[in-house]
């Protein structure tokens, strides 16, 4: 049984950030949803993708990539709390379920990872150093909460605000964007 557990465990969990992996996460948020959706609707989920991610691999080599992943997890599960979810969907993709959690506060758990990560990758000298782009959708904003209705509400975001990053790099006077509340 030990073994068996060890194994489960293992098959849950990606080697390399040892946050949950995708097969968690689409087990555990629709388990949450199902759980949690008629007691308490506070619940945001974030969405990140670490930009400049490839350049840092092609520069630095993979294992500098591997190495800003493996931190990158660290500083998710050092920020978040035990009973929030933290799962690597793939190469440089997270999600993060925050429970009882509004909106202004998964806003602030993001800016907080990303000035982390900001400070994380300022050592590498890179031109473009490795960031977040975080999108967050909070579960009540949905008409139809499921899964797929809350990746795709927090990846919109988190693309929207790659977009507007790019657009600030290519504009020398771009002005900046006003913060949400």
């Amino acid at each position: 049984e030990r073994k068996i557990g060890s194994l489960k465990h293992q098959a849950m969990r990606d080697v390399l950030t040892g946050l949950l992996n995708r097969r968690s996460m689409e087990q555990e948020i629709p388990r949450f949803l199902t759980e949690h959706l008629t007691s308490a609707r506070y619940a945001c989920l974030l969405m990140i993708d670490v930009d400049h991610f490839k350049p840092l691999n092609d520069t630095l080599g993979h294992v500098a990539g591997d190495n800003l992943l493996k931190e990158i997890g660290q500083i998710i599960r050092s920020t978040i709390r035990e009973k929030d979810m933290a799962f690597r969907c793939g190469g440089d993709e997270f999600v993060i379920l925050l429970t009882n959690t509004s909106l202004s506060t998964g806003q602030r758990v993001s800016q907080r990872l990303d000035s982390l990560v900001g400070v994380l990758a300022q050592p590498l000298g890179l031109s473009l150093p490795p960031r977040l782009s975080i999108g967050v959708c909070a579960l009540s904003e949905l008409e139809a909460p499921s899964l797929q209705a809350w990746l795709e509400v927090a990846d919109k975001r988190l693309y929207e605000i790659k977009s507007s990053r790019d657009t600030r790099r290519r504009t020398p006077a771009a002005t900046p964007l006003k913060k949400s509340a």
